[in-house]
């Protein structure tokens, strides 16, 4: 049984909805360049009833349009681009209504979320059909050396994707 205290645990078990948490988890997956975890967290993030216009925005790096998920992507992506040095986005996140209780929670989920998007991209496990309609290409992978690429080792990803499990058919 799991530690109900882990915080992988939390990320689904918080107090933002379902669209906020796609939203950091797909910020995170972008900005961590895994790309199996944008093409899981695109779909997941539609199904969760995303605008597809701001899923597109953050596959491309942007913050969505909407006031709250907009301040939550910054947040995001600013903890890991800045290491957990945050300025102004704080500001931003308490004037987009949330609260600080909130701010922990958004940092666990970043830190849950870089844990696997980095086990994604060390064991580059292959992408299921059902998510090949959202496969996406990280700029920084597709502009490493071929030969570098090439002599990655591969390796199957075998942990349970127990807090995953979503219907993803159309």
């Amino acid at each position: 049984m799991a530690d109900p205290s882990h915080p992988l645990d939390k990320v689904h078990g918080g107090n933002f909805t379902e669209p906020q948490i796609q939203t950091v988890l797909l910020t995170d997956a972008v900005t961590n360049a895994c790309t199996w975890a944008v093409a899981l967290h695109t779909a997941l993030g539609l199904q969760a009833g995303l605008d597809p216009l701001d899923v597109e925005a953050m596959r491309a790096g942007r913050s969505p349009s909407d006031k709250k998920l907009g301040a939550l992507s910054t947040l995001a992506r600013t903890l890991i681009e800045k290491r957990g040095r945050l300025d102004q986005d704080i500001e931003r996140f308490l004037a987009a209504g949330f609260g600080k209780d909130l701010l922990l929670e958004a940092i666990t989920i970043v830190a849950a979320s870089t844990i696997t998007n980095y086990t994604g991209s060390v064991t580059n496990p292959p992408l299921e059909a059902a998510l090949r309609a959202h496969e996406w290409k990280s700029q920084v992978v597709a502009s490493l050396n071929p030969s570098t690429v090439a002599a990655r080792p591969s390796c199957r990803l075998t942990a349970s994707r127990r807090s995953h499990r979503v219907n993803l058919a159309r």
